[in-house]
C-alpha cells in the first residue's frame, strides 16, 4: 500500500475475527480482507463491514475455488484479488479506485416524500437547477423506478438508464457512468429510472453505491429522488447521503406517515450518524440537530 502511495499505518492493522467497530469512526478509502485464513470469518466480518463502511472493500485470497469468490462477491467485496499475484492485482485495483472516488468531494443530497403528491420531484428539480446554476453543474439520480418524473419535468429522453448501469456494477467507471446521463441544456445531468416495470429488479443496492461514488467525484451536487426509505437500494443511498430532506402535505395523512418515516429514520443509525436531515411542510423548512462536523443547510 505505501507503494502505491497510499497511508497504511500498523494501526490500521487488526483480526479479521474482530467487529469492523475497530475502525474507530475512521473513514479509510479501501479496507483490505486477507479472507485466505478462514473463509467463513472473512464472509462474516464482510456481512457486518458493508453495512457500517462505505469505502471499497478488497479481498485478499487464493483465486482456485470460483465458488469461494461468488460468495465473497456477494457478501460486499467490490473486488476480489489473486494472492499469488498481489503486488500487481492490488496496483490495478488501487489505480481504479482513484478513478472512481479515493477523494470524495461531492455533497449528496436525498429527497424523500412522506406521501404522494408533496411536490417532491418538482424540489429535486428546481434545487438541482438552482445548484447547477451555482456550481455549473449537478447530476439527479431518479430512484422512483414506478414513476419516472424526472424525464418529463426536464423534457428529455434519456437513451440510458440506470438499470443498464446497475448490470455490471464492477465495471461502471467515469466513462460508462457519464455516458448513462441525459444532459439538460441548465446543467442538470440526469440518470433515469429503469424503462420498464421488469427493467427494475436490476437496480441493487451495489449498482447505486458505485454510480453515487463516481457522482459525487465528478460533480459538486448529486441530488437523489428516492421512492422510500425501506428497499435496500433506496437505504444504501440513504447512508451515503450528507443531507436528507422529507417532504411532506399539512393534512392529515401525510402527517401521518411523516411521523412515521421519522420513527423510522430514527431507528437506522447511518441517518442520525453520518448525515444531518431536515422535515419540509409547505416551503418552510425545520432544521433538526445535525452533528457539528457536517454541513447542514436546507
Amino acid at each position: 500500500m505505501l507503494r502505491e502511495g497510499h497511508e497504511c499505518e500498523s494501526s490500521s492493522l487488526d483480526q479479521i475475527d474482530h467487529n469492523p467497530d475497530f475502525l474507530g469512526g475512521a473513514t479509510p478509502d479501501v479496507v483490505l480482507v486477507a479472507a485466505s485464513s478462514n473463509h467463513q470469518k472473512s464472509l462474516a466480518f464482510l456481512r457486518q463491514a458493508r453495512g457500517s463502511f462505505q469505502g471499497r472493500v478488497f479481498t485478499v485470497g487464493l483465486a482456485d475455488d470460483p465458488k469461494q469468490i461468488l460468495q465473497t462477491l456477494r457478501e460486499g467485496a467490490d473486488q476480489y484479488l489473486d494472492e499469488a499475484d498481489l503486488e500487481a492485482e492490488l496496483a490495478r485495483a488501487l489505480a481504479r479506485t482513484k478513478v472512481q472516488g479515493a477523494n470524495e468531494s461531492g455533497y449528496i443530497i436525498t429527497v424523500l416524500a412522506a406521501s404522494g403528491g408533496s411536490g417532491s420531484s418538482t424540489l429535486v428539480i428546481n434545487m438541482a437547477t438552482l445548484l447547477a446554476q451555482q456550481a455549473k453543474s449537478s447530476v439527479v439520480f431518479d430512484l422512483k423506478p414506478g414513476l419516472g418524473d424526472l424525464a418529463p419535468l426536464l423534457d428529455v429522453k434519456p437513451t440510458h438508464t440506470l438499470a443498464d448501469l446497475c448490470l455490471n456494477p464492477t465495471a461502471i467507471d467515469r466513462v460508462v457512468f457519464e455516458r448513462s446521463l441525459t444532459r439538460h441544456a441548465s446543467g442538470v445531468h440526469l440518470l433515469a429510472p429503469p424503462r420498464t416495470l421488469a427493467e427494475i429488479a436490476r437496480v441493487t443496492p451495489k449498482g447505486i453505491r458505485q454510480a453515487l461514488s463516481i457522482a459525487r467525484v465528478l460533480y459538486p451536487f448529486v441530488v437523489v429522488d428516492l421512492d422510500d426509505c425501506f428497499h435496500q437500494e433506496q437505504a444504501q443511498a440513504l447512508r451515503m447521503a450528507d443531507l436528507v430532506l422529507l417532504v411532506f402535505r399539512l393534512d392529515f395523512t401525510s402527517l401521518r406517515n411523516t411521523r412515521r418515516t421519522l420513527d423510522h429514520l430514527d431507528q437506522l443509525a447511518f441517518i442520525e450518524n453520518e448525515c444531518a436531515w431536515s422535515s419540509i411542510a409547505m416551503g418552510k423548512p425545520r432544521n433538526y440537530p445535525a452533528p457539528k462536523q457536517r454541513k447542514s443547510w436546507a
